[in-house]
């Protein structure tokens, strides 16, 4: 199930992300102290280049995203946690491909658990999202069928959500 979310995460941001902090020292620990149903909103911008002979821009894509964390349930050791993504817009994209499988998980919920640490406990609602992606990468398959090998690859990321 680790494996799943792992996945997930890193299907969910394809493009890289570099924010300002030492990349020898990237770890940051961060507890919260929730009320039961208390609810922020976060907005997400991510921005990536690819630039060639340090000074030609090939590829640029920026995406920007609206996450709402909730908190579902509260116990004196442990979290119930929704993330529920939204508003996803793709404001430059140099792969079209890559947009749609990203737009898969625009208004999509995730429900975990974490200790009241904050270290992750587990995706409660595995199932759920990976029939939600299944089905998805279905009409992206059909929709990009004749990519050489594409079926292969959704194929592969099927994999990724069956356990």
């Amino acid at each position: 199930m680790k494996n799943t979310c792992t996945f997930f995460f890193a299907l969910l941001f394809v493009l890289p992300v570099f924010s300002q902090i030492n990349p020898a020292d990237s770890t940051v620990q961060v507890i919260g102290y929730w009320n039961l149903h208390e609810k922020q909103t976060y907005k997400f911008t991510e921005e990536t280049n690819q630039i060639k002979n340090g000074t030609d821009t090939v590829k640029s894509n920026k995406i920007t995203y609206l996450v709402d964390v909730e908190i579902l349930d509260s116990t004196a050791n442990s979290y119930t946690i929704q993330w529920f993504y939204h508003d996803l817009q793709v404001l430059k994209s140099a792969e079209p491909v890559m947009d749609e499988i990203l737009k898969l998980s625009d208004n999509m919920k995730m429900i975990f658990t974490t200790n009241e640490m904050g270290q992750y406990g587990g995706l409660v609602n595995w199932m759920e999202l990976r029939d939600r992606q299944n089905n998805a990468l279905d009409t992206v398959a059909k929709r990009f069928s004749n990519i050489p090998n594409f079926d292969k690859y959704v194929e592969g990321i099927k994999k990724q959500f069956s356990t």
